[in-house]
């Protein structure tokens, strides 16, 4: 008896444990069957090593890109004298020059992507016949869905976060190669987080939901959701939202952060024309006073941009992207497009 009673608690562990492998967790198992498929798929590496050249290429395309003229020139007619003028190159991994880069070119390239790898996750079962053996699988509907947008977000998550190597990595070869600043990473990072990690959900979630409620129809989907990104980055920047004072409020709704880069960099051109002093400037322009410009505009350059009332409404649009996959989860049934 006493034997009984010491065995007893193990083979009620052991029997748990069995239990547990024979009923694993349907949500863990969907994702990692998902991600299984994802790490094994060659045409997945290639695109991750593309993503990561453009980065790459884009930020070093724009180390030069962002240039400040400023003086006493008149215009460009005949009264125009370069003596006069002030020329000022920002350093494209500076917290100035990323808030132009960074939500404008590199987000913007990002959702090209996003689309394309949320919006088949579900579809895909469909092209390849096999839509009727996964849904006879013992697996609940809501693991179903969820197991695989969490799988795709986590791609999509990867992406965007190849960002930040290659911003890092193209500025201090710049730095090496010109001797100018090294980059700002405090400033990159927040940069990233607040305008490239909520759209990135938002955008991912947007894609699964509608190519999972329209199986169909995604190629019409991803279609639709590029050109309603695409038009809302451009709508801000061609009319110059979020530059002009109590219009930003309103713009920070904007998705894309194109409102809010726009109102950021505003504040640096104003940080940097408080700290500009023209007083005793002369015609033509002393070489100390362009001196003294471009050292103010080093020194602003670096400064970490305040992103605290942009961080809200982008938690929002994170949400709204999480809210798109909870309908579609409650939406979907397995075998209505069959």
């Amino acid at each position: 008896m006493n034997t009984a009673t010491t065995i007893q608690p193990d083979i009620i562990d052991k029997g748990n444990k069995a239990a547990d492998i024979r009923h694993p967790n349907p949500l863990l198992s969907v994702a990692g069957w998902e991600l299984r498929r994802m790490y094994a798929s060659r045409a997945g590496w290639v695109m991750a090593g593309l993503v990561l050249l453009l980065f790459a290429l884009l930020v070093l395309s724009q180390q030069r890109a962002h240039d400040l003229t400023f003086g006493w020139g008149g215009g460009s007619g005949a009264g125009y004298d370069p003596n006069n003028m002030i020329h000022i190159a920002i350093t494209g991994t500076s917290g100035w020059g990323m808030i132009q880069t960074m939500p404008r070119l590199l987000l913007l390239v990002l959702g090209l992507f996003i689309p394309f790898v949320l919006a088949d996750l579900v579809a895909r079962d469909l092209k390849s016949r096999t839509h009727g053996v996964i849904m006879s699988a013992p697996v609940p509907t809501w693991a179903y869905v969820w197991g695989r947008y969490l799988a795709g977000l986590m791609l999509c998550l990867a992406l965007a976060l190849l960002m930040l190597p290659a911003t890092v990595v193209v500025g201090m070869l710049f730095q090496a190669v010109s001797g100018g600043p090294p980059p700002s990473v405090s400033a990159i990072v927040l940069i990233w987080a607040v305008a490239v990690l909520p759209a990135t959900v938002l955008l991912s979630g947007v894609s699964f939901a509608l190519g999972t409620l329209l199986p169909r129809h995604v190629n019409f989907v991803k279609i639709a959701v590029l050109t309603g990104w695409f038009l809302s980055s451009l709508t801000i920047l061609f009319t110059g939202g979020g530059a002009a004072g109590q219009e930003s409020k309103y713009m920070s709704w904007d998705p894309t952060a194109t409102a809010m880069s726009l109102d950021v960099e505003s504040e640096y051109n104003r940080r940097f024309g408080d700290m500009l002093d023209f007083q005793g400037a002369t015609q033509p322009v002393a070489e100390a006073v362009r001196q003294h410009a471009a050292l103010v505009a080093r020194q602003v350059e670096g400064e970490t941009p305040d992103l605290w009332p942009w961080a809200l409404p982008r938690l929002e649009y994170a949400g709204l992207g999480i809210l798109a996959v909870l309908l579609a989860a409650v939406r979907f049934r397995r075998f209505r497009n069959l």
